[in-house]
């Protein structure tokens, strides 16, 4: 979490300076989204640690414990609705990488990592 705060952080205080830089409205809103994205996570890792520094326990709104509660439902399941879980993991990367969304395809492919996993040990 303090590793997350760090280095949305930095690559907040890097790139808000180039905003004044950027010539195309493209580029000026990819450099946007990547400072706002970054800027939201620093925020929600700050509120997670001034929240377990105070009451000694998770708040859990950070998105890092939206990822561990899925990987959580993955291991509960049965081993035929692991591997349907599996295939359609597959599936979910293939078609989001077409569509040029990398943030589903990161979480996906990292879901698909705790599956196989996950079925190894069974």
């Amino acid at each position: 979490m303090v590793n997350d705060l760090i280095t949305c952080y930095h690559i907040f205080k890097e790139n808000q300076p180039k905003i004044h830089d950027i010539l195309t409205n493209v580029e000026a809103k990819v450099l946007v989204d990547v400072i706002k994205t970054n800027y939201i996570l620093n925020k929600q890792a700050w509120a997670e640690l001034e929240y377990y520094n105070t009451n000694k326990s998770l708040l859990g709104k950070h998105p890092i414990f939206n990822r561990i509660r899925l990987k959580d439902a993955i291991s509960a399941l049965s081993t035929p609705k692991l591997i349907k879980k599996q295939k359609a993991l597959e599936i979910n990367i293939y078609r989001n990488k077409g569509k040029g969304n990398t943030e589903l395809v990161e979480r996906d492919t990292d879901l698909l990592m705790h599956t196989n996993l996950v079925l190894e040990k069974r």
